[in-house]
């Protein structure tokens, strides 16, 4: 389940892949996604189907996210 309601500022950063130093940090397959929102900075893992409908997060979009988050701070 999402962790916001924020859905239109939903995007993809890692779609069905992951990396862990479990693994050598080679990049591996999942059934897992990594969603973030960007209007709260939310960060979470899912395998639901909603993933499919989402944007991949462009270049930058995720560290500008971070940026206001912690100016607003």
């Amino acid at each position: 389940m999402a962790r916001c309601s924020h859905k239109e500022h939903w995007r993809v950063l890692r779609r069905h892949w992951t990396r862990s130093a479990f693994d050598g940090y080679q990049r591996r397959y999942s059934n897992y996604s990594d969603v973030v929102c960007l209007k709260c900075v939310e960060l979470w893992r899912t395998k639901a189907a909603y993933v499919e409908e989402l944007e991949d997060a462009k270049h930058n979009e995720w560290r500008d996210a971070l940026s206001r988050d912690d100016a607003a701070s």
